[in-house]
């Protein structure tokens, strides 16, 4: 069965996070990640972004969840805590501060390091560890990134050797008119465009905002409105393109 033959499902941030907190502890993933009558897709923003809750840092809209998601998630004795944390812990309360050595700290000789930047070096390999649990995930799934560098080109070959159909209403050339027509979240819209170029079939997300904002698409774009729903709508949503 080739990609044509199957769903096309693009995964949100907020689908990922709770997938990845089931396979941390080993349980079943959700059918979303491992669907075999799928094709299933994400956005290289959508990576980025777990890896920012992965350090406490979330998007503009609190409701995503994403900016208390580490002291949710994060208990274990071996993994990183989130930058609000470090800041108490090392920076005198200074999120600059925790800012700045959540990067830098590799830029200091380790024969260097006094305590507390031992401490914060073990932080960072945490994180590394964490975020290449999360690529592992994908890989595992067969889950395909879409990169920056495709969406945002004008070449559709690369959709073509993904096994899909261009789509011919979206483009980058459009990009303006695709904006001014619907009221995406401008955080949500690259995901959402993203998923446009390679004619998304079912768009998930966990995210009733842009669930909402989402009836600007209308109903023959591709997602279109009647494409987006949460997570625990996926098998329903799955039985309207099996029929």
């Amino acid at each position: 069965m080739t990609n044509l033959d199957k769903i096309t499902v693009f995964l949100d941030t907020s689908v990922l996070l709770p997938a990845f907190v089931s396979h941390r502890k080993g349980y079943t993933l959700p059918l979303y990640m491992n669907d075999t009558e799928s094709a299933r897709f994400t956005f290289e923003k959508c990576i980025y972004e777990s890896y920012m809750a992965f350090r406490g840092v979330g998007g503009k809209k609190p409701s995503e969840g994403r900016g208390d998601w580490a002291n949710r998630f994060l208990k274990n004795k071996n993994d990183p805590k989130s930058l609000d944390k470090l800041a108490s812990k090392f920076h005198g309360d200074s999120m600059e501060y925790a800012f700045f050595w959540a990067n830098n700290i590799q830029s200091v000789i380790p024969a260097n390091y006094d305590e507390a930047m031992s401490q914060l070096e073990q932080q960072r390999g945490f994180f590394e560890i964490l975020c290449d649990d999360f690529w592992r995930m994908l890989v595992e799934n067969n889950i395909t990134i879409l990169w920056y560098s495709q969406v945002f080109s004008d070449n559709n070959t690369w959709i073509e050797k993904l096994g899909l159909r261009p789509s011919n209403l979206v483009s980058p050339a459009l990009l303006d008119g695709f904006v001014r027509a619907t009221v995406i979240p401008s955080e949500d819209f690259e995901n959402v465009f993203a998923a446009s170029r390679i004619n998304t079939d079912i768009f998930l997300t966990d995210d009733n905002q842009l669930i909402r904002c989402s009836w600007s698409l209308g109903t023959n774009s591709s997602p279109s409105a009647g494409s987006f729903c949460r997570s625990d709508e996926y098998e329903t949503k799955k039985q309207e393109y099996l029929v």
